[in-house]
């Protein structure tokens, strides 16, 4: 029988998958949020990701590290973990949203095919149908005013009501920073928080 022993990216301590932190030096090592890699260097982010690639026994173990990948703007190896989370858990719709971020790769929505926007959008839809929240709203409304309004298209739900209801749910600063962060630009004029 083979016994694997998992050593902490920061301190080389011995740790435990289950758990989120090292015992040892307090440091985060399981990642669940996009957010909670601000402030890492890609070297300590790139360690995350090995300690949890092809651990598909440990809970949410693609998703952490489908997140890595999106910081490192590693994006189709990002797509490919998020699709692999989806898969192992298809009820947790913060996989799908970052599969729609993973998606657009870096670029304004303006940028993609229709193939892709709509691959994108299906991921929304599918985060929603699982849990209304304001960041999925909001990224939806991105899409729709930098793909279709700016483009002329007139489609249903258009972008103010989305972003409407992304407000409604109380769209929080830190989403909307990180949604900006992840595409690489902002549009401060038209949505404002």
């Amino acid at each position: 029988m083979n016994i694997e022993i998992y050593k902490c990216p920061n301190c080389g301590a011995n740790i435990d998958l289950s758990k989120e932190i090292c015992d040892y030096c307090g440091v985060h090592y399981k990642i669940r949020t996009y957010q909670q890699l601000n402030g890492i260097d890609s070297g300590f982010i790139s360690k995350i990701a090995t300690l949890y690639n092809n651990r598909d026994n440990v809970v949410d173990s693609n998703l952490c590290v489908g997140l890595c990948y999106l910081k490192l703007k590693q994006y189709s190896l990002a797509l490919l973990k998020f699709e692999k989370a989806i898969e192992n858990n298809p009820l947790n719709g913060e996989s799908y949203y970052y599969k729609a971020l993973a998606i657009l790769q870096g670029k304004k929505p303006f940028l993609l095919n229709r193939v892709n926007i709509e691959n994108a959008e299906n991921c929304i839809k599918s985060a929603i149908a699982i849990q209304d929240s304001a960041k999925y709203f909001f990224l939806w409304a991105i899409i729709r005013y930098d793909y279709y309004y700016r483009k002329a298209y007139n489609v249903s739900p258009d972008y103010k009501a989305l972003f409407d209801n992304a407000i409604g749910l109380h769209l929080q600063g830190e989403d909307v920073k990180e949604i900006y962060e992840i595409i690489g630009c902002e549009w401060e004029k038209t949505f404002s928080c």
